[in-house]
């Protein structure tokens, strides 16, 4: 197993550069049209720019998740997460981490130890964290998972955005009520400065109820939103954007041999905010489908999309179909086609002053991916891997939208 210390773009010689899974529609779709071609050492694909396994001498420490990446002057840092526990990857504690870049692309991980632990914390872990310089510091909001497997919304700030964090614990937690968009789930938050205030949106789970009768798989998966003046104290969450269910629709069959479960879209999750420079609001997100044909795994993000509105809560305008990314889109997140348990997921948005609009996300390959990965010392692109994008802001705008 070799040691890691950056994550760098750059090619291998002798590589044979493959093209991506699925070819370009027609229209072009710019975000896979536009995916940055590289070549890494385990991977001679196109992307991924992170690979499960840099930056650390001894894997499976090294799963990359959930991006997060801001602009600081003109610096990148992008916060992730991996499980932190060798002896039991992919498991509790996941705990934030931060890699700096001065080109989006080429990483390194900035300071080398996680940002803060678990210890004395509410949570097991600290997922999809999400970071906003906002009234005189850093604030993360993230995914606080319980021992028990909920989901809630945490809190930590910093001075620096760098080392010197402090844990505030819970800021939102599911109410418990099956009519609340919340109910079941408040998690993966996303933040932006609209308006002169924090926008902080995130995901609602809750029972789906057909014909007033509560039915729990599929659940209902919504983004909701809350705002604050200080950074810390949030307004009253309201729901804001819900699944066209004419184009992901929650009932479409069984979910196939071994899985008894109705197969259906459950909902949209983990967003990325962010403002064009226009004034309006963008939210790309993972469409979530439950009920695959695999027993073990039976939710699954399956494709990423793109709203936009004007005021950021309401008269949000989709992106057409199959305009973003899906996860057959390249070898390494399930491309192959072997299996139905691969994702793409945790997009992350900019408007970048360049004048272009640049996304980061996360690809996991089907079990027979991850089992080579796994074979490989848990290095490669099958798993804990991150994936770059961008193109022209007159390119972004131009895509075409849902009637």
């Amino acid at each position: 197993m070799s040691s890691k210390p950056q994550a760098v773009a750059g090619g291998v010689a002798g590589a044979m550069a493959l093209p991506t899974a699925r070819a370009s529609l027609t229209p072009p779709r710019p975000w896979l049209d536009n995916a940055f071609p590289i070549v890494n050492s385990n991977n001679p694909y196109n992307n991924p720019i992170i690979e499960g396994g840099d930056f650390v001498d001894s894997p499976p420490y090294g799963l990359w998740n959930d991006p997060n990446v801001i602009k600081v002057g003109s610096a990148y840092w992008m916060y992730m997460t991996t499980s932190t526990d060798n002896s039991a990857p992919f498991l509790p504690p996941v705990e934030p981490f931060r890699a700096t870049s001065s080109d989006g692309i080429s990483w390194t991980l900035a300071p080398t130890t996680k940002l803060f632990s678990t210890a004395g914390s509410p949570f097991v872990s600290h997922e999809t964290p999400s970071v906003i310089n906002f009234d005189g510091a850093y604030h993360m909001y993230y995914t606080g998972k319980y021992a028990d497997g909920t989901f809630a919304i945490g809190h930590a700030s910093s001075s620096d955005g760098s080392t010197s964090w402090t844990n505030h614990g819970l800021l939102l937690a599911p109410t418990g009520d099956d009519d609340d968009f919340y109910g079941t789930a408040a998690a993966e938050p996303a933040a932006v400065l609209f308006d002169s205030k924090l926008y902080l949106y995130f995901t609602g789970v809750t029972p789906r109820k057909v014909g007033g009768v509560l039915q729990y798989t599929p659940q209902k998966q919504v983004l909701g939103l809350m705002t604050s003046t200080d950074g810390s104290s949030f307004t009253t969450p309201v729901e804001v954007l819900a699944a066209n269910e004419d184009k992901y629709p929650p009932n479409y069959g069984s979910g196939g041999s071994g899985n008894p479960n109705k197969r259906g879209y459950v909902g949209y999750s983990t967003p990325s905010a962010a403002v064009s420079p226009d004034g309006n609001m963008h939210l790309m997100y993972d469409v979530a489908v439950f009920g695959g044909s695999s027993p073990t795994k039976p939710y699954q993000q399956i494709l990423l999309n793109h709203s936009v509105s004007s005021n950021g809560t309401s008269g949000w305008v989709e992106d057409a179909a199959d305009m973003t990314l899906d996860r057959k889109d390249f070898y390494w997140s399930g491309g192959r086609g072997r299996g139905d348990d691969a994702e793409v997921i945790g997009p992350s948005l900019m408007f970048d002053s360049d004048g272009k609009v640049k996304m980061w996300w996360t690809g996991h390959d089907d079990v027979v991916g991850l089992a080579e990965f796994i074979d490989r010392g848990y290095e490669g692109p099958e798993a804990g891997a991150i994936g770059y994008s961008e193109m022209l802001l007159a390119d972004f705008l131009s895509i075409p939208k849902s009637t």
